[in-house]
């Protein structure tokens, strides 16, 4: 796990999740992790207690949320129409530090930054030189 962790995904309207979740049963082993299972127990109980509609495998809980952030055991999820609007928005924030997709961080490449990929615009070597 690293900062760049994908914690939400933009889904187009009518998305099916079978199939992604389908994928993730891959990672089904996760839920033997104590640390892992506590989080995913935690969270499966506040969402029936306050009846926030989720999506699970049984070792991954998607929920919709327009917050980028999710804890660990947890993906969020929201729902777009204009693909266009969603990526300048997304584009605009200073708290996200990637987007992953075809036209941004490749699939697969989010922790596997650049030379010249500054996690949060910062060059690290140009920071170290000033020290």
């Amino acid at each position: 796990m690293g900062c760049r962790n994908v914690t939400q995904l933009c889904v187009p309207e009518g998305y099916n999740f079978d199939k992604l979740l389908n994928v993730f049963e891959k990672y089904a082993s996760f839920i033997n992790h104590n640390k892992y299972k506590n989080n995913y127990d935690y969270y499966l109980a506040i969402y029936l207690l306050n009846k926030v509609p989720y999506i699970t495998n049984s070792s991954i809980l998607l929920v919709e949320n327009q917050l980028p952030f999710s804890a660990v055991s947890v993906i969020h999820y929201r729902i777009y129409k204009d693909a266009v609007q969603l990526e300048a928005e997304l584009s605009k924030r200073d708290d996200i530090q990637c987007i992953i997709g075809i036209k941004h961080t490749l699939f697969g490449h989010a922790q596997v930054p650049s030379l010249y990929d500054y996690a949060d615009g910062i060059d690290t070597m140009q920071f170290l030189c000033n020290l």
